[in-house]
């Protein structure tokens, strides 16, 4: 997502879209790979701040706690996946504190 004064550009990545998806997925796809393969924590946070932005004020509040378990899911996934790639592990791990103290958003 990309934003320039009022002007908002927004990415859809339709390969896992489904009526019965997980939503959220791709969100949170992004999210961590922000941090594990760019170590890019303030612009990984703020790409979840725009993002929630975009959406309605109602699914702006419920953003959190629909995000979190494909959050989780996906870190998971990519704590599996550095388990031979010992900087993104370390990247990684500090993920869970903030996923766990709710303050990832």
């Amino acid at each position: 997502m990309y934003a320039v004064g009022n002007e908002k550009i927004g990415l859809i990545d339709g390969e896992h879209a489904g009526a019965r998806g997980a939503l959220y997925y791709d969100v949170a796809q992004m999210y961590v790979r922000l941090i594990s393969d760019w170590n890019a924590w303030e612009v990984a946070r703020e790409y979840l701040l725009l993002f929630q932005k975009l959406l309605s004020p109602t699914d702006q509040q419920t953003f959190w706690e629909e995000l979190k378990p494909p959050l989780i899911q996906r870190y998971i996934g990519d704590l599996w996946g550095s388990r031979n790639n010992p900087a993104n592990l370390d990247r990684l791990l500090p993920i869970k504190d903030m996923i766990l103290q709710d303050k990832v958003v």
